[in-house]
């Protein structure tokens, strides 16, 4: 649009948005420096605010989303596609992790070696924590810094549902085998 045509007020805009661009070119250094002090300074309030925001307005929060999953095809396969990307990298990192544990069952005599058969079992684990491995803080251990955790080892569900049963009868120890 040519400057003639333009009113008084969008010249201004205009003259300033150019202003703002040099300066930002001219001390570029500078306020990427501030802007990173500032972050750095507020991120422990913003991060507790936006924690707090969350959990006060959960309902309407997922009531937008769910809203925006419905009504937006293309909003619904991106989260979907993500989904799938997401499960796929955890069902690789745990199939890593089985075999990181040694592959095989550790149960005395057992020899079963097919991953699809093999459950990590928590040796130490105290009973009402008892949780899904999947979710446990030891496969996203193994995810983000490959640590192996001395406390879990691999058995065959079979050994594992029998194990399991021992201890919920008092006859075997938690930390078996």
């Amino acid at each position: 649009m040519p400057k003639e045509d333009l009113t008084l007020e969008e010249l201004r805009r205009q003259k300033k948005r150019e202003y703002d661009r040099s300066y930002y070119q001219k001390n570029k250094e500078k306020i990427i420096a501030q802007t990173k002090e500032r972050y750095l300074r507020d991120r422990d309030r913003k991060l507790a605010y936006a924690r707090e925001y969350r959990q006060k307005n959960r309902e309407k929060i997922y009531a937008k989303y769910r809203e925006r999953y419905n009504s937006d095809p293309e909003y619904r396969e991106k989260r979907l596609k993500l989904r799938r990307v997401w499960w796929e990298r955890r069902r690789e990192a745990y199939r890593q992790f089985k075999i990181a544990l040694g592959g095989t069952c550790t149960f005395p005599g057992c020899i079963e070696s097919d991953l699809e058969f093999l459950v990590p079992h928590h040796k130490y684990r105290k009973r009402e924590k008892a949780s899904s491995f999947v979710n446990s803080k030891e496969l996203t251990m193994w995810m983000k810094g490959g640590i192996i955790p001395k406390d879990v080892v691999l058995m065959c569900s079979n050994h594992h549902l029998k194990l399991e049963n021992m201890i919920a009868r008092g006859e075997a120890d938690v930390s078996a085998p």
